[in-house]
């Protein structure tokens, strides 16, 4: 009835494996659990191997590496059940009933987000950056990601049915970091979709050191700039990011260049300081809004 599906890559998803499959074997229903390996290295594909052992978990090594969206579909093709249950590799399970929570929703047509959480330990500083984003950003309550039910889909953490993926595929042009879970949310919103919000979370375990997620974020915004300028993208879908409309205001009132010498002026040291200190989180938002505007179009 369900196939629990993950994508990886580069990380050990032996302990999401085994507590995911702890669960599913006392589940009234049929399931599996498919994880498909994107191009990793060998120490990981070698360790990542031990989960065949376990009854109904396949483990798929990947010729090569196909990007978030594209294995994503891919997953959805090999499941052989009609709920699909998608989790990111570096998820770590928080309730002993994470799986029975998800599948009492398994009828009909549905698409059910469970949500994010984070350790309330604090890391380190050199990771203090992404987990400060992730707890500010990320960790929001179903009630509140229900008032704005689509522009919150992730696909960190969702139920799905298989019908639907196979209807509205992820766009598989987008291949780096960020935004194919919101232009996903967006298309099913266009198919008249709803998504259903609940606190069913997972903990995200991988964070990135400071300076890695800053460039992953500038890769996602770079992403983003490159869907603004797809004459194919409705452009009601920008409306449901902060930072694309932003920078349609600054365009609007001609003040892209200004913004974008700030970034040449203070980019650099803005950067420094968040990797090496404790910032408040509007100074991560005010550096990305200067780097999209010191892009070239």
């Amino acid at each position: 009835m369900i196939s629990i599906l993950i994508p990886v890559y580069n990380y050990s998803v032996l302990k999401l494996v085994n507590d995911l499959h702890a669960q599913a074997t006392v589940l009234p229903c049929a399931f599996e659990v498919i994880v498909a390996d994107d191009c990793s290295d060998a120490e990981f594909i070698e360790q990542n191997a031990a989960i065949e052992k376990l009854s109904n978990v396949r483990f798929i090594r990947l010729s090569e590496n196909m990007g978030r969206a594209r294995i994503r579909n891919f997953l959805a093709h090999e499941a052989q059940f009609p709920y699909l249950i998608f989790m990111d590799c570096d998820a770590e399970v928080l309730s002993n009933t994470f799986l029975q929570t998800y599948v009492s929703y398994c009828s009909g047509t549905v698409v059910v987000c469970g949500g994010t959480a984070y350790q309330t330990i604090k890391p380190n500083n050199s990771y203090r950056l992404r987990w400060k984003y992730g707890i500010h950003r990320e960790q929001i309550s179903a009630q509140q990601r229900n008032t704005r039910p689509n522009a919150s889909f992730s696909t960190f953490n969702f139920l799905i049915s298989k019908s639907i993926i196979q209807a509205i595929p992820f766009n598989e042009t987008i291949r780096e970091y960020g935004h194919e879970d919101t232009l996903f949310g967006f298309e099913l919103q266009k198919h008249s979709y709803t998504i259903l919000h609940i606190d069913n979370q997972l903990i995200h375990k991988g964070l990135d050191e400071n300076k890695v997620f800053v460039e992953k974020t500038k890769r996602a915004i770079e992403g983003l700039q490159m869907l603004l300028l797809n004459p194919l993208i409705d452009r009601e879908f920008f409306t449901d990011i902060s930072l694309a409309r932003i920078y349609s205001r600054i365009e609007h009132f001609r003040l892209r260049f200004l913004f974008s010498l700030m970034y040449v002026l203070f980019g650099s040291m803005c950067k420094t300081i968040m990797c090496k200190y404790r910032v408040p989180i509007q100074l991560f938002d005010m550096y990305k809004l200067l780097y999209m505007c010191s892009l070239k179009k």
